[in-house]
């Protein structure tokens, strides 16, 4: 099994982050994951993103992206609850969202400095029915990446 971490696609957070908004910036997003994928070869993929990560994650999901049919299934840990999600046309593979509750923010919040598509949160209730998939409690109560969990070994 082959573990791959592509960096993101602008500054933020001391470092890289995913930016997937406006088309432009999801478009340069996707095409580092997508070239990512093409590179490791593997033809079953689980697609993984923490906190802005997961944002993303859940775009690419609900933009329906398998890139090219290898992914079985995408798993968000603890995912800013933004408006990405809204329309969502997720393809037939396996979803998992993981939540710590820590970054519980209501529907309508003003996402400040935060990475968040359309400037406001949605809540996670809204976003849960977005993504067509009730959250799962994370192992973790505080904001904290879900380095290991069990799909990773479970989905293949």
């Amino acid at each position: 099994m082959r573990h791959s971490f592509p960096s993101g696609n602008a500054a933020g957070w001391g470092g890289l982050q995913w930016l997937y908004f406006p088309e432009s910036e999801y478009q340069a997003a996707r095409n580092i994951v997508a070239n990512d994928v093409a590179a490791g070869g593997c033809a079953r993929v689980i697609v993984y993103g923490f906190s802005n990560g997961a944002a993303f994650a859940a775009k690419l999901l609900c933009r329906g992206e398998t890139f090219g049919g290898t992914v079985i299934g995408y798993v968000i840990d603890d995912p800013v609850v933004d408006h990405a999600v809204e329309g969502c046309a997720r393809p037939p593979v396996r979803v998992v969202m993981y939540w710590t509750g820590d970054i519980d923010v209501p529907d309508g919040w003003d996402c400040g400095d935060w990475t968040c598509e359309g400037g406001s949160a949605i809540g996670i209730a809204r976003y849960e029915a977005a993504v067509g998939v009730a959250r799962t409690p994370s192992i973790h109560n505080t904001h904290q990446q879900y380095v290991d969990p069990p799909e990773f070994h479970t989905w293949f």
